[in-house]
């Protein structure tokens, strides 16, 4: 098993420059761990808002829609995942 990752370790870069000799101007690279990581973060930053501010149809952690409940609140008649699988595991 090392003696293949060793031939590989040989093999892949000299793979890598012939395929980028072949490969035409008009195709992109491939996105890169280091292309990505500089695109997410240009996009929360063009996304965050200043502190106590939320954006129009955002609702801030504390609020719900109308309607709406949140994670830990159950409507009546309802039962919690909890109080589900306690259930389930009587049975």
């Amino acid at each position: 098993m090392l003696e293949q990752l060793d031939l590989l370790g040989e093999v892949v870069p000299v793979l890598r420059r012939e395929l980028d000799a072949k490969r035409p101007d008009s195709v992109p690279d491939g996105p890169t761990h280091e292309a990505l990581v500089a695109a997410s973060v240009a996009e929360a930053a063009s996304r965050e808002t200043s502190p106590g501010e939320t954006s129009p149809g955002e609702t801030s952690p504390d609020e719900t829609s109308p309607g709406e409940s949140s994670p830990d609140e159950t409507s009546p008649g309802e039962s919690s995942p909890d109080e589900t699988s306690a259930v389930a595991s009587r049975r």
